[in-house]
């Protein structure tokens, strides 16, 4: 076969567009089974040529119908978990107090005028592990309203902070 006529029928099957097949790849690890479904077919794309292109075959609607149907399959007939869900489940790292987040505590105690010093002792005696570099940062930035929504505590609930401040000195 001459160069030329090796040319033509290289540029031939890249013209002519490849209905997309949808199948798992066996090796490699993504981060979940929707990554991996949305990968494998963004992969046939991208591979059959017709990425940027209009399909002629599948619609961007059977696409999605695939990815859904591979997930399905993934899952085990489960259907796939929403974030919202996990949001939900996923517990503080930081800790709590008063049911409240500890940053959230930190920039409350910042704008009521609260000192970093005074903050951390505070916050310290009721959560151990909560580091005193977030505290500091967050309590400025609840002095200068940023970083979030401070927690509405109640006065009682700033006299037992003061008062643990106070005794940790």
């Amino acid at each position: 076969m001459s160069r030329k006529a090796k040319k033509t029928a290289v540029a031939a099957e890249q013209a002519t567009p490849a209905v997309v097949e949808v199948t798992a790849p066996k090796v490699g690890k993504m981060n979940s089974d929707r990554d991996l479904a949305r990968a494998t077919v963004g992969q046939e794309i991208a591979r059959k040529g017709t990425f940027g292109k209009k399909p002629t075959g599948k619609t961007v609607a059977d696409l999605q119908a695939a990815v859904v149907e591979t997930e399905t399959k993934i899952n085990g007939s489960k259907p796939a978990k929403k974030k919202a869900a996990k949001k939900a489940a996923k517990k503080s790292t930081l800790g709590d107090v008063f049911g409240f987040h500890v940053a959230a505590v930190a920039r409350a105690m910042g704008a009521a005028g609260w000192m970093p010093a005074e903050a951390i002792k505070a916050i310290q005696s009721l959560v151990p592990k909560a580091s005193p570099a977030g505290i500091r940062t967050y309590v400025q930035a609840g002095k200068h309203a940023l970083r979030g929504e401070p927690a509405k505590l109640s006065a009682a609930q700033f006299k037992q902070l003061k008062s643990l401040a106070t005794a940790a000195a």
